[in-house]
């Protein structure tokens, strides 16, 4: 029994497996295809569904493409943002700067008027 106190069990492989039973039915069929006709209508269904599996992996592709595409405008977009968001914010400091030295420049004249009018 393990330490955290959960129980183990043992599992024994069957050395055959499953897979070498897939392999082989896949094997069977595709012997049975290259045997030679066995009738028409099973060689034709076989190519228009492999016709099927190439157009559709087509549109997927043209899918993909598309969603690739759209994805690269917008992050050229989400980049120019960016770029007009961080200007944006460059002119706000320089404003507050300003707003803040007229502030100081206030207080100083303020500060210089009491002073003369103290003196007085």
């Amino acid at each position: 029994m393990p330490i955290d106190g959960s129980t183990c069990m043992t599992f024994k492989i069957d050395e055959r497996g499953l897979g070498a039973q897939k392999t082989s039915s896949v094997f069977q069929r595709a012997l049975e295809d290259e045997a030679g006709p066995c009738s028409s209508g099973t060689k034709t269904n076989t190519k228009s569904m492999k016709m099927a599996n190439k157009n559709q992996s087509k549109r997927a592709r043209a899918s993909f493409n598309k969603l690739a595409e759209d994805n690269l405008i917008a992050e050229k977009k989400n980049i120019h943002l960016q770029q007009v968001n961080l200007r944006l914010k460059n002119q706000l400091i320089l404003a507050q700067l300003k707003v803040a030295r007229l502030t100081a420049q206030k207080i100083e004249e303020e500060i210089k008027m009491l002073k003369a009018s103290n003196e007085c």
